[in-house]
C-alpha cells in the first residue's frame, strides 16, 4: 500500500506540476506545498495517538546528531553538484567533500556518546548489525536515484529536447505512475512467493533495462515509439524494488525499533535520490558541454547529455542488482507473519 500510494503521489505530482507551471507559473510548484505543510502540522496532533509521540524516559530530541547528519548530507550533495561546473578536483568539490566526511564522522561520535550517557540517540548505531537493515540501506542508494533519474531527465528531454509544454511532460508520466501503483500492489505477492532477493534483483534488472532503453532516445523522438515502453519497464522495476527493499529493511527488527528501521530506509532513499540526481545532472552537463565544444547543435548536445545520464543510471541499477545478490540472504526474507516471528527470523 505504501508503494502504491507513492505511485499516486507521483502521478499527482507530475500532473499538477505541469498544470501549475503552465498556468500561474513555476514558483507555484514551491508555494503549493506551504498550505499542504500547514495542514499536515494541524492534523498530526489529531491523527497520531499521544503515546506514539512520547519521548524516551531519558529523553529529549538529539538535536546535535540531527544537525550533524543534515549538514553532512547537504555538504555531500553540494560537492557532487559542483562536479559539472568546477571539475572533480576543484576546491568547490573537495572542500564540501571534506566537510561532509568530518560532519558525518562527528555524527557517529555524537550518537555513540549520546547512547553511552543513557540518552536516546537519533539513530541507535547497533541496528546496523542487523544484516538485513544494513544491506537494505546500502541498496537504497541506487534504488533511490532511479525514480529521480526518470522524472528529472525525462522532463528535461521532453521539454528541452522535444519542445513539449510542461503540462504535456506531466501527462506523459501518467502511464508510469499508474503502472507503478499496480506493480507495487503485486510486489507483496512476489516477495511472499520468491523472497526479498527474488523480487529486488529482478526489479533492479528491470530498472537497468528501462534506463538503458531510455539511453537510446533520438533527438526527435515520439512518445509511443520511444518513451512509453521504457517508462512501463521502469515502473514495474520501481514497484518491485521499493516494496521488497522496505520488507528487507524491517525484517528481523523488533517492534520497538520498527519505526527506526522504516525511518532509516526512507531517509536513505532520499539521500540516494539527492546524491544520485546530482551525479546524473553532472554527467548530463559534462557530456552536453563536450558535445557543444565539438560543434554539435544545442538540441543534439542536450539529448547526448540525457542519454549519457540514463546510461549512467542503468549502470548504477545493474550494480545494485549485483549487490543485492551478494548481500541478501533468502532465509527470513519473506514477508508476512507476526512481529515476534519476524524478530526471531534470521536476517
Amino acid at each position: 500500500m505504501w508503494g502504491a500510494l507513492g505511485g499516486v503521489g507521483g502521478a499527482l505530482g507530475v500532473l499538477l506540476g505541469g498544470l501549475l507551471t503552465s498556468g500561474p507559473g513555476w514558483p507555484w510548484i514551491f508555494l503549493v506545498n506551504v498550505p499542504i505543510g500547514v495542514a499536515v502540522l494541524a492534523a498530526a496532533p489529531l491523527a497520531v495517538p499521544p503515546h506514539a509521540a512520547r519521548h524516551d524516559a531519558h529523553g529529549g530530541f538529539d538535536l546535535p546528531g540531527a544537525l550533524a547528519a543534515t549538514a553532512g548530507l547537504v555538504a555531500l550533495v553540494y560537492a557532487v553538484v559542483g562536479t559539472a561546473s568546477s571539475g572533480p578536483g576543484s576546491a568547490r568539490v573537495l572542500l564540501p567533500l571534506l566537510a561532509s566526511a568530518v560532519l558525518l564522522a562527528a555524527f557517529v561520535l555524537i550518537e555513540r556518546r549520546t547512547e553511552a550517557v543513557g540518552r536516546a540517540p537519533l539513530v541507535r548505531l547497533g541496528i546496523f548489525r542487523n544484516r538485513g537493515v544494513a544491506a537494505a540501506n546500502l541498496l537504497a542508494l541506487p534504488v533511490g536515484s532511479a525514480p529521480l533519474a526518470v522524472f528529472f531527465l525525462l522532463s528535461l528531454y521532453t521539454q528541452r529536447g522535444l519542445g513539449w509544454s510542461a503540462l504535456g511532460a506531466g501527462v506523459a508520466f501518467l502511464p508510469l505512475s499508474l503502472v507503478l501503483m499496480a506493480a507495487a500492489g503485486l510486489a507483496s505477492a512476489v516477495v511472499g512467493r520468491f523472497g526479498v532477493r527474488g523480487a529486488l534483483v529482478p526489479g533492479l534488472l528491470l530498472l537497468a533495462l528501462g534506463l538503458f532503453m531510455l539511453s537510446r532516445v533520438p533527438t526527435e523522438g515520439a512518445f509511443v515509439g520511444d518513451l512509453l515502453l521504457p517508462e512501463l519497464v521502469v515502473a514495474v522495476g520501481l514497484g518491485l524494488s521499493f516494496v521488497s527493499l522496505t520488507v528487507a529493511a524491517v525484517s528481523g527488527v523488533g517492534s520497538g525499533e520498527a519505526g527506526l528501521a522504516s525511518g532509516l530506509i526512507n531517509t536513505t532513499l532520499q539521500v540516494g535520490g539527492a546524491v544520485g540526481l546530482a551525479a546524473l545532472a553532472a554527467v548530463a552537463g559534462i557530456t552536453t558541454a563536450a558535445s557543444l565544444a565539438s560543434g554539435a547543435a544545442e538540441a543534439p548536445a542536450l539529448v547526448a547529455g540525457y542519454r549519457a545520464a540514463f546510461l549512467f543510471g542503468a549502470g548504477v541499477s545493474l550494480a545494485g542488482a549485483l549487490l543485492a545478490l551478494a548481500l541478501l540472504r533468502e532465509a527470513g526474507a519473506r514477508g508476512g507473519g507476526s512481529g515476534d516471528a519476524r524478530q526471531k527470523a534470521p536476517s
